[in-house]
């Protein structure tokens, strides 16, 4: 993923983590497997499990801890979701690619 390889460190149900091959470099890279779901801590104090779920209307949402985020945009398997508040003037955004977390935008504002 990305320009890191990665090795197996552990499981905590069904949470696998996997550590950057480059540890004795200081490189603190991970990335975090639940289930079949790829995702990596890009920013302090924003990483929290993704979870996919269907909202009351059907739709495919993300829930990272307290933030909801609705698809916004689709490029094969690249997509670009939003927060639900996107409306009331927050610009925090993700991008995944096969759903995994690849890049995170803006800041929620509430």
């Amino acid at each position: 993923m990305g320009s890191h390889r990665y090795k197996f460190m552990k499981a905590r149900g069904k949470m696998k983590r996997w550590l950057c091959i480059k540890t004795n470099c200081k490189c603190s890279a991970f990335v975090n497997q639940y289930l079949n779901i790829w995702s990596r801590k890009l920013t302090k104090n924003f990483f929290s499990e993704p979870k996919f779920e269907l909202s009351q209307r059907g739709n495919l949402v993300v829930q990272i801890g307290e933030w909801r985020f609705n698809k916004h945009a689709c490029w094969g398997s690249k997509v670009r979701w939003t927060c639900i508040k996107k409306k009331t003037g927050c610009t925090a955004a993700i991008t995944t690619v096969d759903n995994v977390i690849v890049k995170t935008l803006g800041k929620h504002n509430h």
